[in-house]
Order: structure tokens, then C-alpha cells, then sequence
């Protein structure tokens, strides 16, 4: 099964806004109050500054009453059972639990949310409303681009399941590394979920994109030629570079000329921490 991260706490940090009106929203205070929380404790884990924590939550909750305002904005729902799984989500983080964002995706769902059905065009609040915590999908699921519906598609798709054959690709980017996600035996061909060549199969070639992908490998053909045979990758820290296709997972070092892997992932609560 091919996995992807994909962040679906998404905050940004502007300026300090006025929080609320007076009394406050006690369920954004609860947000910023956990959230908060796991800085504090992870902070020396992160390699992030311990900042103080009332200071924290005054920040944090102001940023979470926008997604509130928002939900007001669009007509959305708050969800009491969502609010809970945030809670508990932030409480259950671990400063030493080696996990991707992704599987904060699989663990939470969107506190204000709409009733998009699995296929439904969907808005992804992207800058400038960027809202924590917002989807105009049902819970369970997540607005996230589909390029097997067009170029520039959002629609709500369940986080929790592959991608199928014919299906939009999940895809993650962050700092120079891409990855995509689709289901066992498939890979992502322009966005899209397809079957292909396995190791030892014919992989064709030509065109502007050269070789085709292989799952699970690359296409081992000499410059020029209509096909070539599919090759299972180089494992990590062994010699590439022999050949003008891609022969690495994820690349070829230029100055080792192995193979290396993406860097091992670090505490979830740092990578969310260092995401928001």
C-alpha cells in the first residue's frame, strides 16, 4: 500500500486578532488550551521555543476562532463528536512517536464541517482563509484535490481509503519531497491511480516523458529506445546513477551516488508543529 501524509491541520499565523467577544468560545479555548499544552511539553523534543502558555493560547485561540467565524461565514455545522477527537487527539500525541502527518489525517476530523458526500466538489480554504479545522465535507472526510476530475478539482475523499484504479491520486508536498498515494499494486500516472508494468514486464518509451513508470521499480532502457524492461529500485545505499532513468525510490545522491531515503519521520507532534 503506497502512503502519503497528508496534513489536514492547517494554521496560519498572522497577527494577533481580538479573541471572540468578551467572554470568549469556550470550545476555542479548549482547542488552543490542548494544542498549547502539546508545545509545552514537546518543546525540547522539537527543538522549538517553550513559549508561555497563557501567551499560547491567547494566540492559538484566536486562530481557532477564526475557523468558528468562518463556520458562521459558510453555514457549517460544529461537530461535538469532532471537537472530542481533536481533544483526544492532541492529548494522545507523543513527542517520541515517529509517525508521518498523515496519520494525524486518519485521526481527526473537521470540528465545523458541511455535508459534502464522498465526490462532492468541495472548497479547500486555501490562503487567504485558511482555516483550522474547516471542511465543507461531512466528517470522516477531507477536501483535498482530485486530479482524476481536472487539473485544479477539489473534492471530499476519505483519507482512510486507497485510492482504486481510475482514481485521483493523494498527494503530498512538502520542502523538496513529493509523495503520492494509491492503492496496492497501482501507481500514480499524472495525477491518477493506474495499473502498470511490474518488475520484469516491458515499460514503454519515448515521447516527452520518457519511460513509463513501473509499480514498485523503474524502467530500465537504453537511451532512445521504444521500450525497455521494468526493474525493481536500488535499495537504499547502494549505487545508481548508472542509467538515465530514475533507478531510486525517492533519489540519487549526486554526490554518493547511491541511493538515500527521504529522512526518517520524526515525532508527530513536531512534524504538526512545524506544518502549522
Amino acid at each position: 500500500m503506497a502512503r502519503v501524509p497528508l496534513v489536514v491541520l492547517s494554521l496560519s499565523l498572522g497577527p494577533l486578532a481580538c479573541h471572540g467577544d468578551a467572554g470568549g468560545d469556550a470550545r476555542t479555548d479548549a482547542l488552543a488550551d490542548a494544542w498549547c499544552e502539546v508545545q509545552s511539553r514537546c518543546a525540547d523534543a522539537c527543538g522549538t521555543l517553550a513559549v508561555d502558555h497563557d501567551l499560547c493560547v491567547l494566540q492559538w485561540a484566536s486562530q481557532f476562532d477564526a475557523s468558528a467565524v468562518a463556520a458562521d461565514t459558510f453555514d457549517l455545522e460544529f461537530s461535538p463528536m469532532c471537537f472530542d477527537r481533536v481533544l483526544t487527539g492532541f492529548a494522545d500525541l507523543a513527542c517520541d512517536e515517529l509517525e508521518r502527518p498523515w496519520a494525524w489525517a486518519e485521526r481527526v476530523c473537521p470540528v465545523w464541517h458541511g455535508n459534502g458526500e464522498l465526490g462532492d466538489e468541495c472548497r479547500p480554504y486555501e490562503l487567504p482563509e485558511n482555516y483550522a479545522l474547516v471542511s465543507t465535507c461531512r466528517p470522516e472526510l477531507v477536501c483535498a484535490l482530485d486530479p482524476s476530475a481536472g487539473s485544479d478539482a477539489w473534492r471530499c475523499r476519505d483519507v482512510a481509503d486507497d485510492p482504486a484504479e481510475d482514481d485521483g491520486c493523494l498527494r503530498y508536498q512538502g520542502a523538496s519531497v513529493v509523495e503520492e498515494r494509491c492503492g496496492e499494486g497501482l501507481r500514480c500516472d499524472t495525477g491518477v491511480c493506474v495499473t502498470g508494468p511490474l518488475a520484469g514486464e516491458t515499460c514503454d518509451c519515448g515521447g516527452l516523458f520518457g519511460c513509463e513508470g513501473c509499480i514498485d521499480g523503474w524502467c530500465d532502457a537504453d537511451l532512445g529506445a521504444a521500450e525497455g524492461t521494468c526493474r525493481a529500485f536500488v535499495a537504499v545505499g547502494e549505487a545508481c546513477g548508472s542509467s538515465a532513468q530514475p533507478q531510486c525510490e525517492y533519489i540519487c545522491d549526486p554526490g554518493s551516488m547511491v541511493c538515500i531515503a527521504p529522512d526518517d519521520p520524526g515525532p508527530l507532534a513536531c512534524a504538526l508543529a512545524l506544518q502549522l
